[in-house]
């Protein structure tokens, strides 16, 4: 891209995701777990998300948008932590947060003004299409579960300990179709923040088009310069 000048800014990135990666790898080992190729992707993907909405949130000057961003940011660190730890009821924590957080910011809804979650859906359904509406409704029907319990009123206390130590348990393809449906959501998220709040990532990636590419697709960039 002509008069960009971010390469340089594309290899420190790098470098920050690799030590990101570094870190979390020395850290499974010390705790005796066992990460292969495709937790390591997933990480780097949200290692490039958390530091797209820490450009983006610079270019913020509304305090709701910056509170629902700080929220968000920190949910992906503790996601990225209980997924190694497969903590599966604090995964399913952070997703519920980080959903309902980007719902309030994409809609303008601060926690103070007494909507329902049910409301926020609807008004969040108007603005992305059916089928992205339809996994953002179902992953957050699935954290509500894993985050309340569904059978944590049994009368037997040792059958309701055995379901919540199986509940923290993900096989191997659990954990791959997990991860493919959150890189959908986070793809979703950044095309929203992108159609959304179009100067305000103009603004924080001026000259700096490549990086953007970088953290967060072609498409969306595409996407930036069709809107302007």
């Amino acid at each position: 891209m002509k008069n960009d000048m971010t390469y340089n800014l594309i290899d420190c990135e790098k470098n920050n995701i690799s030590n990101f990666l570094v870190e979390i790898d020395e850290f499974s080992k010390k705790e005796r777990i066992i990460l292969d190729e495709s937790d390591m992707n997933f990480f780097c993907m949200v290692a490039k998300h958390i530091i797209f909405l820490k450009y983006f949130v610079l270019s913020l000057e509304k305090r709701n948008e910056i509170k629902y961003l700080n929220i968000i940011i920190s949910d992906l660190y503790f996601l990225v932590l209980s997924l190694v730890k497969m903590e599966r009821r604090y995964i399913y924590v952070n997703i519920r947060s980080i959903i309902e957080n980007s719902m309030r910011m994409f809609v303008d809804i601060s926690v103070e003004k007494n909507f329902s979650t049910k409301d926020i859906f609807e008004r969040v359904r108007g603005k992305i299409g059916e089928n992205d509406y339809r996994l953002l409704r179902s992953e957050y029907r699935v954290a509500c579960n894993y985050v309340h319990g569904g059978n944590l009123l049994e009368n037997n206390l040792a059958f309701v300990l055995n379901e919540c130590f199986e509940n923290c348990r993900m096989s191997r393809k659990e954990k791959n179709d997990f991860y493919a449906r959150m890189c959908k959501l986070i793809k979703i998220f950044d095309r929203e923040i992108v159609t959304h709040y179009t100067e305000a990532v103009n603004g924080c990636f001026h000259r700096r088009k490549s990086l953007m590419e970088y953290l967060i697709g072609k498409r969306n960039v595409d996407l930036l310069f069709d809107i302007l």
